[in-house]
């Protein structure tokens, strides 16, 4: 073992050998000396660039983080082991402290972190880190100040302000090694922006003060110097009695809660407001005529970066602030819209903080939620104003009169339940004051000229497939969760057994920021997994009451709430209705669930388009069938199942869906089968998780249109969707109890049937294939369940009675005019020959399979008539072949047929296992292996498996093979192998006899043969590794990748 002397005192001996980490000479991958650290927020390490690296485990961050909290002083081992581990230390912790140095080491780069006795210590100058940038612009604006320069501590503070994300070391900010500096850095900046408060009231913009003031006394109500800035922005302002009362609001918030009065000086400030001393009217002082600005282009300043005003920071909107900013420069009004709880007014309180610099009466922010009354609006607003009322002009014209002279941005809080008295409003204020910028927040867009509207989505989600705690918390809606969750719960420590939880917790709540927060507290009673698995009931559970907010955003039901009693009682139905959807739906497909709502079917769009403007339904870009669709975020969802229940419509609205599902399945069924088929493939794909909701109600309320619904699915199904195959089997069963005779029974067990065929079961498959043909009422209905039985003989080997049968399937199918079935039983009969040996018969019907695909124009015909045409031609032309298996896989995944592009790699591949590069066929059969095993196709699986054990028997991996022998030989699941396939297997075994011996031969099938079906996959792609190791590799982004490479080869795959 080998430890530096740091990781010794860490409490295990090492050897004599000291190793100084910074002299390891392996190269850096990491930021060189410009290594820049960001903890005013969570820990980040970034370069040059700006890109910000995933520092990995929460160990390791915890490590940074205790290193620049005492950057520039030695950090001893003990007490980095007490930080990082605890009483918990690992059984070794000088090598587990050495690993953690390292590695961090690398990700610093150069020599920054270097150890010194007794421990290490983090060489990194102050200006490394984005807090100790902050000191020094503050430092630099006081000074600016103190020198009769307020632009220029304007742009400095502005900047300073900019680097805040969040709490400083937000994640570690409550824990004992980083407390004391995160509260000094905290407290540093409230200071700042108390200060920058005090800079606008000396460039004399007391709306600015005022807009700044709120927030900080919001944030900090017990904090005083908010409140003197707040009453003197006001008093300035012209409205001395919203002063006064600012004053008495905090005196009687002191006496209350803290049984304290104001200090002297407050109430000396009262005292002189009453008194209205002149000297409160003060202006701003000039500036040194000998001191020229350190900014001169920042005279009206345009803050670099996100303004974080002291309310909770703004999480997750790195790009809509500097967008919204930017629009409210070039346009003179602009509406902030999205859904109840996306963010609206935070984020327009941020954009007016940052933008109140570039108006010489800063920015006024007017709350209108309060306003009960549409026509108080205009009152509310003069009112906010302080604007006294003149005679002979009305309200209007005297606020409109009262603006023109003024440089101000006015923020128009919450419209939409105000939206025509707001929109008449800004019309008259745009219109007739030019050098005022308007920024309304609703749920709705106002509806006037030259109204640039920005809408805001909820916040980015992780996808299912994030696993590294890192990467996770880089996303916006994990971040915020996170962030919130420090704050209410600060016993939580997120780590990787959380990710997945964390992950589920943010997309179930769409990323909503409201809910979010009030996800957060849960956290401190209940883990991630617990409360992810409570948010079906999300109402109940996110309904703590945040104090200090408007009543409607105290709970998640009180948001939707807010939005819903704006409907009208047509849209709250219709509202009610679309929550039946489990997924996005058109607009063709709400009018038919909700037409028993309206007096005329056509006047669902526009409601539904209507919804959308007011942020309750999302429009979506159009799918690929090219129609547009809609979407309820599923928080809306939720509340508008429970207006469902609430109103007793729940079973109706679910018929209402099933019957809209069944008819969609009844309409795709023929265009599955006709040249259209790409189209309808796109549409059944993206109606599935509606189309197993409805096969869900239906099995328990209404068989009838369940066994309608399956077997309208057939042919989709059987090629793409293992899912819908299971509906089969469960239909069935419900059919079965119920002694349902439905016509289309015989179909539902076809494919319920073909479902145990895929995974290997053939005698089951025969069972319940037998029983539809039994149902079957006349040759046509029985068709499917025929072609499944002749299915079971052609994987039995059973080859004479499957072309038997295959042949009175085609003359049967062709006598009722069913083109599509004919289709099929010609290439299978084509296959069926080509197996029996008779290749000149099988091209025959596969040519006649390829004319009859031409005359329906359907693209899986047409690939199944290919694949068919190379089975027969693969002995004597086999580069014809595999153009034709090209073809076929190529045409396959047009229209989404994974069935037959799955065997057709499997052709491919054992002709070149055949007749090819062994280590080039091996590394095909593995990507064979892993998309038949992730799809469940255990025919295809065996059917490749026989072709691997050969391959490994040709490259020398002679234990393998004979392990593999005994797996494929002995499955229950495995179809019986004949022909080619029997022939090639007894060759194998000879040669393994040959090298192996009969003992070690039979000792290594014999364990083959205990094998699970799932392992001996497993088995089988690990013996591929070990064979193929530093061999050829292949190219795995193409697809389907079947030419490329070939000799020439001979092989079978057999299908479905």
């Amino acid at each position: 073992m080998v430890c530096d002397d740091a990781a010794q005192r860490a409490g295990v001996a090492c050897a004599n050998t000291v190793v100084r980490l910074s002299a390891d000479p392996s190269p850096r991958r990491g930021y060189g000396p410009h290594v820049r650290i960001r903890v005013l927020g969570s820990l980040e390490l970034v370069d040059d660039a700006g890109a910000v690296t995933a520092l990995g485990s929460p160990t390791r961050r915890r490590l940074l983080a205790l290193l620049v909290v005492h950057r520039g002083a030695v950090v001893s081992a003990d007490r980095i082991a007490e930080v990082l581990w605890g009483r918990r230390r690992p059984t070794h912790p000088a090598n587990a402290l050495q690993g953690q140095v390292s590695r961090l080491r690398r990700a610093l780069g150069t020599d920054l972190l270097e150890t010194r006795a007794p421990g290490y210590l983090l060489t990194l100058p102050d200006t490394a880190t984005d807090a100790g940038e902050f000191e020094e612009l503050v430092a630099r604006a006081r000074d600016a100040v103190a020198r009769g320069r307020p632009d220029d501590a304007t742009a400095l503070m502005d900047r300073a302000s900019g680097l805040w994300r969040g709490r400083a070391y937000a994640e570690f900010a409550d824990e004992e090694f980083a407390h004391p500096e995160a509260a000094r850095l905290d407290e540093l900046r409230i200071s700042a922006e108390e200060d920058r408060a005090e800079i606008d009231l000396a460039l004399d913009r007391p709306t600015a003060v005022i807009t700044r003031a709120e927030l900080l006394v919001a944030a900090h109500p017990y904090r005083e110097r908010g409140h003197t800035l707040l009453m003197l922005g006001l008093y300035r302002a012209g409205r001395v009695a919203e002063a006064l009362e600012a004053y008495r609001r905090y005196r009687a918030r002191l006496d209350d809660e803290l049984g304290l009065l104001p200090s002297a000086e407050v109430e000396a400030l009262h005292g002189r407001m009453l008194r209205q001393d002149p000297d409160l009217d003060r202006r701003r002082p000039p500036a040194p005529a000998d001191e020229p600005s350190e900014h001169p282009s920042e005279q009206a300043p345009e803050p670099a970066g996100g303004r974080r005003p002291s309310l909770p920071a703004l999480i997750g909107r790195g790009d809509d602030l500097p967008e919204l900013t930017g629009t409210l420069r070039r346009a003179r009004l602009v509406t902030l819209v999205g859904a109840g709880g996306v963010g609206k007014t935070l984020l327009a309180r941020h954009a007016a903080a940052q933008c109140a610099g570039n108006h010489h009466d800063g920015s006024a922010l007017v709350e209108l939620a309060a306003v009960r009354d549409p026509a108080a609006v205009i009152d509310t607003v003069s009112t906010a104003l302080g604007v006294v009322q003149r005679a002979g002009l009305a309200p209007a014209e005297r606020l409109v009169e009262f603006l023109r002279p003024k440089t101000l941005l006015l923020v128009l809080d919450n419209c939409e339940h105000v939206i025509e008295e707001a929109a008449a409003l800004v019309v008259d204020v745009v219109g007739g004051c030019p050098g005022v910028t308007v920024l309304a927040t609703s749920r709705e867009p106002l509806g006037v000229i030259g109204e640039h509207v920005y809408s805001l989505p909820p916040l980015a989600v992780p996808s299912a497939a994030l696993t590294d705690p890192g990467e996770a918390a880089a996303v916006p809606a994990v971040r915020l969760l996170l962030d919130r969750a420090a704050e209410a719960a600060p016993g939580f420590a997120f780590g990787p057994a959380h990710v997945a939880s964390i992950a589920e917790i943010c997309r179930r709540l769409d990323g909503l920021p409201l809910a979010i927060e009030l996800a957060a507290p849960r956290l401190r009673a209940m883990s991630p997994a617990e409360v992810a698995a409570r948010l079906d009931a999300r109402f109940p559970l996110l309904r703590g009451v945040r104090r200090g907010v408007a009543e409607r955003q105290r709970t998640l039901r009180a948001v939707v709430d807010w939005s819903h009693e704006l409907l009208d009682e047509a849209q709250q139905r219709v509202f009610a209705r679309l929550a039946v959807f489990a997924g996005a739906f058109t607009l063709v497909a709400a009018e038919e669930v909700c037409a028993d709502l309206v007096a005329d079917r056509s006047e669902v769009a526009g409601i539904v388009l209507g919804l959308v403007d007011r942020s309750l339904v999302v429009a979506q870009a159009p799918g690929d069938d090219g129609d547009g669709r809609y979407a309820l975020l599923e928080t809306m969802r939720a509340y508008g199942r429970d207006r469902l229940a609430e109103r007793e419509e729940t079973d109706r609205a679910s018929r209402a869906h099933a019957a809209w599902a069944v008819a969609l399945a009844e309409t795709a069924e023929p265009g599955l089968q006709g040249p259209e088929e790409a189209h309808w493939v796109a549409t059944v794909a993206a109606a599935t998780d509606d189309l197993r909701v409805a096969h869900r109600w239906s099995l328990d309320h209404d068989l009838d249109l369940a066994v309608r619904l399956v077997a309208s699915l057939f042919w989709y199904a059987e090629f793409r969707s293992a899912e819908m195959l299971d509906w089969a089997g469960r239909t069935v069963e419900a059919a079965q109890d119920a002694a349902s005779a439905h016509p289309r029974l015989p179909v539902v067990y076809a494919m319920a049937a073909v479902a145990h065929r895929f995974r290997g079961d053939l005698a089951r498959t025969a069972t319940l294939a037998a029983t539809g043909v039994r149902l079957a009422d006349g040759p046509r209905a029985g068709c499917p369940p025929r072609n499944i039985l002749a299915d079971v003989a052609f994987f039995e080997g059973r080859l004479d009675e499957a072309e038997v049968q295959f042949a009175d399937l085609a003359r049967d199918t062709e006598a009722a005019g069913d083109r599509y079935a004919f289709a099929v039983a010609l290439w299978m009969r084509a296959l069926t020959r080509a197996y029996g040996g008779d290749r000149p018969g099988a091209l025959a019907f596969a040519r006649r399979a390829r004319a009859e695909a031409h005359a329906l124009g359907n693209p899986s015909m047409t690939a199944w008539a290919s694949y068919a045409e190379a089975e027969a031609l693969l002995d004597t032309d086999p580069d014809r072949a595999l153009d034709r298996l090209e073809s076929a896989a190529t045409v396959a995944a047009t229209v989404g047929n994974r069935y037959l592009d799955g065997v057709a790699r499997i052709s491919a591949a054992s002709v070149r296992a055949r007749h090819g590069d062994p280590v080039l066929a091996l590394r095909q059969f593995r990507e064979v292996l892993v998309l038949w095993h992730d799809a469940g196709g255990w025919t295809q699986l065996w059917t490749a498996m026989r072709s691997v054990v050969d391959l490994l028997t040709r490259v020398g991996a002679d234990h393998d093979a004979a392990v593999l022998h005994g797996a494929v030989t002995a499955s229950r699941t495995a179809s019986p192998v004949f022909g080619a396939d029997r022939e090639r297997l007894q060759a194998d075994l000879d040669v393994l006899g040959g090298r192996l011996g009969a003992e070690q031969l039979a000792a290594a099938r014999r364990r083959g043969a205990e094998l699970d079906d799932d392992t001996a996959v497993t088995t089988a792609v690990a013996a591929i590794d070990d064979a193929t190791a530093g061999g050829p590799t292949v190219d795995e982004d193409r697809s389907p990748g079947l030419v490329a490479g070939r000799r020439e080869g001979a092989g079978t795959a057999r299908p479905r």
